[in-house]
């Protein structure tokens, strides 16, 4: 199978994103702590909204750890993700077919008058 582009970003994306969660995690009182907490949270968009709460509520009185449930939250989030990233390459491969296909409406026709 082969990975496009565009998956090529949403996974550098993604990873950043987690990169900084658990840079965060292990640096929590850092000076670069709201820098990493702002990326994650802006990369995380829209699926940290959510996917990510409704995950955490399911399994807040489960007995689970916290870990565990930072982790399914994060994989729902990503999930959502991958759900709107795929939603946005639909709309941009239909766009970019759209603009290639040749537009026939200028063209001279057998019974146009002119010069």
């Amino acid at each position: 199978m082969r990975i496009t582009l565009g998956w090529k970003i949403f996974i550098a994306i993604q990873i950043t994103a987690v990169t900084a969660t658990m840079l965060l995690r292990l640096f929590p009182s850092s000076p670069a702590a709201p820098v990493l907490w702002s990326i994650a949270f802006l990369l995380f968009l829209p699926g940290i909204w959510q996917p990510a709460e409704w995950v955490e509520h399911l399994l807040w009185g489960s007995g689970l750890s916290l870990i565990s449930i930072s982790v399914a939250s994060l994989a729902a989030a990503i999930a959502a993700n991958a759900l709107c990233w795929w939603m946005l390459l639909r709309v941009v491969r239909c766009v970019t077919r759209s603009s290639k296909r040749p537009n026939h409406a200028m063209e001279r026709t057998a019974g146009s008058f002119g010069p």
